[in-house]
């Protein structure tokens, strides 16, 4: 079975962050786990973690970021987890596809050396903060 971790760095994103979990919970392919970075001063944390409370269909770690930009927050994910055979990332302000985990997962079994899936801002629909 192919272990699918999701990282994601927010900062204020306390606008789209539901929409984005409620996508990732939605996959037709469900991940394994789904860490956040996190270096907000809005209600973010609060949100992600309400839904963690609330979801028991992949495990969800929310960190705190130590450092300044994506880069810093990156490496902070990658600290956090471990096994994992494809590590994808997404943005908060981007709808990825249902099937985005499952098309990633395909093409990891394609090609075995393709472990970092970035979500392509062409296959993204930009999510209305409104």
């Amino acid at each position: 079975m192919t272990k699918f971790v999701i990282g994601i760095p927010t900062y204020n994103n306390e606008s789209t962050i539901r929409d984005t979990l409620r996508i990732i919970a939605n996959q037709t392919v469900i991940p394994d786990k789904l860490v956040i970075c996190d270096a907000s001063d809005d209600k973010t944390p609060e949100i992600v973690q309400e839904f963690a409370e609330r979801t028991d269909s992949f495990d969800i770690t929310l960190i705190k970021q130590e450092g300044d930009g994506v880069a810093d927050a990156y490496n902070q994910i990658l600290r956090n987890i471990d096994n994992y055979d494809i590590f994808g990332t997404i943005q908060t302000n981007f709808k990825i596809p249902d099937n985005w985990v499952e098309s990633a997962i395909r093409l990891h079994k394609k090609y075995p050396n393709i472990d970092i899936i970035n979500s392509s801002s062409e296959h993204n629909v930009e999510l209305d903060p409104d």
